[in-house]
Parts: C-alpha cells; structure tokens; sequence
C-alpha cells in the first residue's frame, strides 16, 4: 500500500509541476516575428506595376547575375509567370482548350521578379521590415545588395 501510495503522489506532483511550467512557458513566449501591419508612412506597398519578369536556366548566386536574365518584359504583381505571360500579350490564356501546353517551359526556368523603389525616409536606428503576402515556396530576396 505504501509504494502504491509513493506512486500516485509522485505522479499527481508530476501533473501539478507541469501545469505550474506550462503557465510559466506560456507566459515567456512571445512572436518576435509577427509583424503589425503598417499605415500611412509606415507602409510603403510594393504590389502593382513597375515590375520586371525574367528567367534564367539556373539559378543566379549573386544580384550581379541579373543581367544574365532572359526574356525580361514588365508585369505587375501579384501575379503567376503564367498569367503575366498571358497579360504581355506573349501567350494565349493559359486556361483555355490545350493553351497550358504552352506553358510547360515555365516549370523548366527560374523565375525573377525585379522592381526598384526609392526608400521612406527613415532614422538610422529605424527597423524596416520587408513583408510577403504571397510568395512561392522557394525564394531569394536580394536589397540593396
């Protein structure tokens, strides 16, 4: 009876230790990286025109090799490689009859968007936060570089 006694008292401190650390835990955590969305001067929107598509066979290493890119014409975004070739003018819509098969090359290419833009006025020791709202699984971002 006694170690069945030990037994369950060590388990109910167990439960109880935990639900004590777990509050604790719970009450340290923070989201450094969750982002408040921006206003007025704060928020400076990058979506829309003024963009520049291009692919290249390979992918780049290094922002100078952006002039290697092919087949650049402007788009805007957001937007898909399909759709912004289809908008160009470049190719039929990639939804109709047996259009898409014109767009089998795109999966063969690495894609770049580029846009430049004149930076907010800003203290040195401001934070700038670059944010996506859509963004394909795989990504380099290069600023200023």
């Amino acid at each position: 009876m006694r170690s069945l006694f030990f037994f369950l008292l060590t388990v109910s401190q167990l439960f109880v230790g935990e639900a004590i650390a777990q509050q604790t835990i719970e009450k340290q955590l923070w989201q450094p990286y969750r982002i408040t969305p921006r206003t007025g001067a704060q928020h400076l929107d990058l979506s829309g025109s003024g963009w520049t598509l291009g692919h290249t066979d390979q992918p780049i290493q290094a922002i100078r090799e952006l002039a290697n890119v092919k087949d650049a014409f402007q788009t805007s975004i957001p937007n898909s490689v399909q759709w912004s070739y289809f908008k160009a003018g470049k190719l039929p819509h990639p939804y109709y009859h047996l259009n898409s098969l014109q767009y089998t090359f795109t999966d063969e290419k690495v894609w770049y968007y580029q846009k430049a833009f004149p930076m907010p006025k800003k203290n040195p020791s401001d934070l700038v936060f670059l944010c996506f709202e859509g963004v394909d699984y795989f990504y380099k971002v290069w600023v200023n570089d």
